[in-house]
């Protein structure tokens, strides 16, 4: 039978014992607290809310989800159940708790009518946990009881409302959809996902892609692509699986086709040769990502971006040995490129182009940085805490081993060490309506320190801090006491923007010679 009506709390019950699961081809669930509750009062009304589709494998009775992944589990939420395919190991519990955290729904009463909403911290005495009404049974009463008296309305009017909803959500029916044998093995099953998801506005096309790879390439390549991102996650290289997904498929596809580095052209490769490159690029990926945290202080999840990074790939992927020797210069084209060409900091498709063309690595960062400048005084002081410039600071701290003020031992790199303000933000409130949080008012060091120093200003908490002229100059930072009065602020900010100039210019000059250092003697010469 092609089609059947479920209600929603037998799909609840077989999400729960594993009759209902996820294939290898599934994205993960990405709805949020408003979604969800939006779809459960579109339950509660009586909506449509959609068919749900799903897949048997041969000789088997569990039903696999083509479409409704995120309805399913919305509904397990709900219901306080944790479907079969977050209660595998410790790590889908742990995804588990953090979704249920996120969106964690309750009700609340407005003009007599039941309304939903997310519970927060700051409404959490206001609204009942939507879980605690679908416990059912005789709590529903006490429950009725205990909000009555918070919400000032009738217990028994209140207990209706609360068993009508409970009611109408547990009954509430699904035309569910199962996909015809003669369609259900693999490859016919991740072409249907895709041509249903694709018209969606959440599937990317790196979903398609390894929705495609899964059903006709290798079977296992979702998995060893999941694992593998969550590696990176683990070792502090990237932050969540979804900012990064697509970058890391396009290190793949430069790799696997240089000619064409498309995503789709990952597709034209036979089964074999695309577990051999994706090895490859693995390995890759991890030698690059290592390098330039080792050498440089940063990482991908400093730049917010993972696409700079797919060029450092293809050139590691094409020169090899003379990229690792050379790997100085080679960063003095990703200086130049977080500094801000082409009006962002993403490669065009026309970057992977010259390394194509180029023979020799020296050629190909000749190429990369043409029309390619490093940022003016005016560019730097009109940029925030938040800009990609930020992320250059950082590694300029990197390069001229600046440490905290307090905590000496302290690095840049060290997770505690963070961007705060040379002229505390509150101190400038009071006397200025200058922005506070532009880049040459920003210095790396730690929240202890800069809880210290408060609201003061900085020529005050520098001598109670005993920061040295030394530290200062780590830190770039005009040596000129007399900047450091809130009365001097903007003059401030042109100083250290020119001082800034000055170190990337002396940095790059010494890139320019495989040289990886910052002469801050240079830089503060009079």
């Amino acid at each position: 039978m092609a089609y059947e009506n479920k209600k929603v709390f037998e799909l609840v019950n077989d999400a729960e014992n594993g009759i209902i699961e996820t294939p290898e081809f599934q994205r993960a669930f990405v709805w949020n607290a408003k979604r969800v509750a939006e779809f459960v009062d579109s339950i509660y009304k009586g909506y449509p809310i959609g068919m749900l589709i799903f897949w048997r494998r041969p000789n088997e009775n569990v039903k696999y989800i083509v479409d409704g992944l995120q309805r399913i589990t919305s509904m397990c939420l709900i219901f306080d159940k944790t479907p079969k395919w977050y209660s595998k190991d410790a790590k889908s519990k742990s995804l588990w708790k953090e979704i249920k955290r996120r969106c964690n729904i309750g009700v609340y009463i407005e003009n007599n009518e039941i309304m939903f909403d997310q519970i927060t911290a700051k409404n959490i005495d206001k609204l009942c946990p939507i879980t605690k009404i679908l416990a059912g049974g005789d709590s529903l009463i006490k429950l009725a009881e205990e909000y009555s008296f918070k919400w000032n309305i009738n217990k028994d009017r209140l207990a209706d409302l609360f068993f009508n909803l409970k009611t109408k959500i547990e009954w509430y029916e699904v035309q569910c959809y199962i996909i015809p044998e003669h369609f259900s093995d693999f490859a016919h099953v991740t072409e249907i996902f895709e041509r249903i998801n694709r018209g969606g506005v959440e599937v990317k096309i790196s979903d398609v892609i390894i929705t495609r790879l899964v059903g006709f390439a290798w079977s296992g390549f979702k998995n060893d692509f999941d694992r593998f991102i969550n590696d990176l996650i683990g070792e502090g290289y990237i932050t969540e699986a979804e900012k990064y997904k697509s970058g890391i498929l396009q290190i793949f596809s430069a790799i696997a086709e240089p000619k064409d580095p498309r995503l789709e052209s990952i597709l034209r490769k036979k089964p074999s040769e695309i577990k051999e490159t994706w090895g490859k690029t693995k390995t890759i990926i991890r030698e690059v990502f290592r390098d330039i945290k080792e050498q440089f202080g940063i990482t991908p999840k400093d730049l917010g971006d993972p696409k700079p990074f797919i060029i450092l790939c293809r050139l590691y992927h094409k020169f090899g040995v003379d990229f690792k020797d050379r790997l100085p210069f080679v960063f003095k084209w990703f200086i130049l490129r977080v500094a801000g060409a082409y009006g962002g900091y993403g490669p065009a498709m026309s970057d992977l182009e010259k390394i194509e063309r180029s023979e020799y690595l020296s050629s190909a960062i000749d190429e990369l940085c043409k029309g390619l400048s490093s940022p003016s005084t005016e560019e730097i002081i009109g940029n925030s805490f938040r800009s990609r410039l930020s992320t250059l600071l950082k590694i300029l701290y990197f390069k001229t081993d600046a440490r905290d003020f307090v905590e000496r031992d302290l690095k840049v790199t060290d997770n505690n060490m963070e961007k705060h303000h040379f002229f505390p933000k509150k101190l400038l409130r009071k006397y200025t309506t200058e922005k506070a949080d532009l880049l040459p008012n920003c210095i790396i060091i730690s929240s202890t320190t800069n809880k210290k120093i408060g609201d003061k200003e900085p020529y005050q908490y520098l001598q109670e801090l005993n920061v040295s002229d030394e530290d200062l100059k780590r830190h770039l930072i005009p040596l000129d006491q007399d900047l450091f009065k809130v009365s001097r602020y903007n003059t401030f900010l042109k100083k250290r923007a020119e001082i800034l100039v000055k170190a990337i210019e002396n940095y790059l000059t010494n890139l320019e010679q495989n040289i990886d250092k910052i002469d801050l003697n240079i830089i503060y010469k009079k």
